[in-house]
């Protein structure tokens, strides 16, 4: 799964954990986006989604999900926590053996 779910229950409030373990990327924030919709029905629902563990994060695709929810942030039942440094790329996921393999080929196209 994109992301992990975990639900504590504090009288009529049901606080929602969001765990982002790999990758934020168009598809999973959609999917997160929709799941979100769904559970906002309960008037004790709120969110916490959680960045910190993310290897890498699409800026647009964060953006479009709390751009659909801006409602649920302005009432404070939808909040980003750990969002990891902006600016990192999927580059960054490669590992430096395959950067080693790959040189002589990026070097010929140039």
């Amino acid at each position: 799964m994109a992301y992990h779910v975990s639900v504590t229950t504090l009288g009529a409030e049901q606080r929602y954990r969001v765990v982002v373990p790999d990758e934020l990327d168009g598809t999973t924030a959609r999917h997160l986006a929709d799941w979100i919709e769904a559970a906002r029905e309960n008037p004790g629902a709120r969110f916490e989604v959680d960045l910190s563990e993310a290897r890498w994060v699409n800026p647009r695709a964060l953006r479009q999900l709390v751009q659909r929810h801006s409602e649920l942030r302005a009432e404070h039942r939808l909040e980003v926590v750990g969002e990891p440094v902006t600016g990192a790329t999927r580059m960054a996921m490669v590992p430096a053996s395959a950067l080693l393999v790959a040189e002589p080929l990026l070097t010929l196209c140039q």
